[in-house]
């Protein structure tokens, strides 16, 4: 066959040599591929066998990589193929070429007309653009797992007129992207290490008329499919199989395929991934295109930080694809993508709050694409579809899990959950009754009421609105009255005008509301401040002490979502101390009177209470320290007793005594403890040992502070003066220096 190859070869380039055109030199073509007219070439195309005797730089010819896949350059000059042959526009646009011909039975027939034919690049993984091929040759790679990212195809063989408004369409399925819109001449990308897993390829203006465009690939794992045509699906879809390899062929219309169609595109009826915290990607396909479909998980309280839906089956039959957006935390909505494309963010731990779906084109028509999310803390919500928010915006709540079912159009929602789909924070109006007035009404996080003003707040109302059905009551705890009973959306809570304070408050939600979200506020309390935050009915402010609310703050947050601020402190029925206070590696001062342990019962339990105020200042507590002493003169000593004045104390219980007087709490160092354990009956040496107290140099020492002596301890009062329990003398005022040489000082209330 090789022999009469070159016959014709010969025959060509006489012919073309005395008729004064381009010489063209055709090669071996390896696979029998047949041409327009039946001829078919044998042999692989060699590169030492094209000449081109009018073109001085044959790579001119060549589609480059740096071109768009625009098929009017290639149509006008021609191109070159991997193998070397060159197909020269001159040569089909009329012009004298001689007896060109092709070998049939041993004999050479004319060629007359003109062939349409393709110049084919491929793009490969690692390889990047490669040489161009013809039509009927393979473009890319087989057998070194190297994926196709991109293809550029181009008309040539015919004259301009011939190809005026006609050209080839394609468009690409590409890894973790979806399906591309439909462009002339290219497909896929470059630059982004995306793998085309299929392809659609369809000629479009006359000549699509004249010719079937066949085409096949090669896919990972699969090997070479089926061929497809005029704009059918090649590939696979769902399974993340790169094609590695494409042939193409131009067929007249209606002549059939150039080989076995069956396979051609591979997909199962729904494919699927979802990237879950602390698991990442998990992938599933279903053969059931109406099932229902789980992205993420329940009951393992992971949020879904992406996922992807495709439902290639369909797509490949029925004009459409499914398209989808996710609202993300700490970005908002993100853009919307289509069939395998990523919707969410991976890597940086953002969790997915909201998502919608969408049918476009002819699987709009046939189907409706339901849906519904499972929050966190909350569960499933109901079903919604074709474009409508499921999930939750503005309540920082994550969706765990999403399950999504195509329906015949117009069959109705599935069977589940009938609440509402998509949740967003109510808003809640509220107004409180001060200085003689209703004040203005303010919304969520707003301030009802005044601060700094020393003004009452008397009475408040708070009305529910929002598109979850819901409700809010509420109450107050009113001066002279107690709690009032509840009241409900806008009814008023409280006495205005009567003269009476509200002193604590409890708001709960209502209906659907209540299930969705949670209540938080707070109140801002005269000599106290903004307490901490209370939620869903627990009480805020105080009671028993006569401390007036002056403002109210409320915020409404998505069930079980973080408190606003601190909820230390959000009621209480005393005062609360709020005064100076020691470091914390230090006895803490208290309004409070220390209460001793449960097992100190019988004599010995007295314990001196404390007169602090709630707000102290140190000098308060120097004062009380001090003023106590002084309410000890003339008590008598004995070892080791601490009691009432006028009982009896030694130097130790007295200052204990002294400094129950501010709410300083010693713990194991009481009055029975002191009384019983043989090792506390000389506690002015265990407090000087353990550095009980800031230790300060004698030089330094304050009204206030503490004096050591061997086995002694006074309070030193200033001007060089000490009062303390001394044998014989009890209670007196004395001299620093008249109980001996001082060993330390140390200050109780450091400062």
């Amino acid at each position: 066959m090789r022999t009469r190859m070159w016959r014709i070869v010969g025959v060509l380039v006489a012919g073309l040599a005395l008729a004064g055109t381009p010489t063209v030199v055709l090669a071996d073509v390896a696979d029998q591929s047949p041409t327009q007219d039946g001829a078919t070439f044998e042999g692989g195309l060699e590169e030492d066998a094209v000449q081109d005797s009018t073109t001085d730089d044959p790579s001119e010819a060549t589609l480059g990589e740096g071109e768009t896949g625009d098929t009017s350059e290639a149509q006008k000059d021609g191109f070159t193929t991997s193998e070397g042959t060159i197909f020269e526009p001159g040569i089909n646009e009329g012009e004298p070429s001689g007896d060109v011909g092709s070998e049939k039975d041993g004999e050479i027939e004319s060629q007359s007309e003109n062939a349409l034919r393709l110049a084919i690049e491929a793009h490969v993984a690692q390889l990047g653009w490669q040489p161009a091929v013809a039509d009927g040759e393979v473009a890319g790679t087989t057998g070194r797992s190297l994926g196709l990212e991109a293809l550029r195809v181009s008309l040539a063989g015919l004259s301009d007129e011939e190809l005026e408004g006609s050209s080839v369409e394609m468009r690409a399925l590409v890894h973790d992207s979806g399906w591309q819109d439909w462009q002339a001449g290219s497909a896929g990308t470059t630059g982004q290490g995306k793998a085309i897993e299929a392809l659609q390829i369809r000629l479009v203006g006359e000549l699509s008329e004249r010719y079937d465009i066949w085409y096949r690939v090669h896919s990972a794992e699969f090997g070479w499919l089926g061929w497809a045509h005029n704009g059918e699906s090649a590939g696979s879809d769902g399974y993340g199989r790169d094609v590695q390899a494409i042939e193409i062929a131009l067929v007249p219309a209606g002549e059939g395929a150039p080989g076995s169609t069956d396979g051609a595109f591979m997909a199962p009826s729904v494919s699927f991934s979802s990237h879950i915290a602390n698991v990442g990607w998990q992938a599933g396909i279903s053969d059931d295109a109406s099932g229902r479909i789980l992205l993420g998980s329940t009951g393992q309280s992971n949020h879904l930080e992406a996922f992807t839906l495709a439902y290639p089956l369909l797509s490949s039959t029925i004009d459409g694809s499914v398209t989808y957006g996710a609202h993300v935390a700490n970005i908002g909505w993100q853009s919307d993508v289509s069939s395998g494309a990523v919707a969410g963010t991976t890597g940086r731990n953002y969790a997915i709050e909201a998502v919608h779906f969408n049918l476009t084109g002819g699987l709009a028509d046939q189907y409706d694409i339901w849906y519904r999310a499972h929050l966190s803390n909350i569960g499933w919500l109901g079903w919604t579809s074709n474009g409508q928010n499921a999930g939750s915006v503005g309540l920082s709540v994550p969706v765990e899990a999403v399950e999504v079912q195509l329906v015949p159009k117009g069959q109705g929602s599935p069977s589940g959950s009938g609440n509402a789909a998509f949740l967003e924070i109510p808003t809640l109006t509220y107004s409180a009754y001060a200085q003689g007035g209703w004040l203005a009404s303010v919304t969520n996080l707003g301030i009802a009421g005044t601060t700094g003003a020393g003004a009452p707040l008397e009475a408040f109302t708070i009305s529910y609105s929002g598109q979850v059905p819901g409700s809010v009551s509420y109450r107050a705890h009113v001066s002279d009255v107690g709690w009032m009973d509840a009241v409900a959306d806008g009814s008023v809570a409280g006495s205005p005008g009567a003269g009476r304070q509200v002193e604590a408050i409890s708001i709960s939600l209502g209906g659907e509301a209540s299930r969705f979200f949670d209540i938080w506020y707070r109140v801002h309390v005269e000599g106290y401040g903004w307490l901490g935050w209370a939620c869903n009915g627990q009480n805020a402010g105080t009671s028993k002490i006569g401390f007036q609310i002056e403002a109210i703050q409320i915020k409404v947050v998505g069930k079980g979502s973080a408190a606003p601020g601190t909820t230390s402190w959000s009621f209480f029925d005393y005062q609360r101390y709020i005064g100076w206070q020691n470091p914390p590696q230090y006895p803490q001062v208290s309004n409070q009177t220390v209460v001793l342990p449960s097992y100190c019962t019988g004599a010995f339990t007295y314990v001196t209470p404390s007169r602090i105020p709630y707000n102290a200042t140190r000098e308060d507590c120097v004062n009380a320290f001090i003023e106590r002493a002084y309410e000890y003169l003339g008590t008598q000593y004995i070892e080791p007793w601490s009691t009432a004045p006028g009982g009896a104390v030694d130097c130790s219980g007295l200052v204990l005594q002294c400094l129950y007087a501010t709410g300083m709490d010693l713990g194991w160092y009481n009055p029975y403890n002191h009384r019983w354990l043989p090792e506390q009956t000389y506690n002015s040496m265990n407090w000087y040992r353990n550095n009980t107290f800031m230790p300060v140099s004698v030089s330094d020492i304050k009204r206030g502070d503490v004096i050591y002596y061997s086995g002694h301890i006074a309070i030193y009062l200033g001007g060089g003066l000490i009062i303390d329990s001394w044998p014989r003398q009890g209670v007196t005022i004395q001299s620093i220096n008249s109980r001996g040489r001082v060993i330390g000082a140390a200050r109780p209330f450091v400062g």
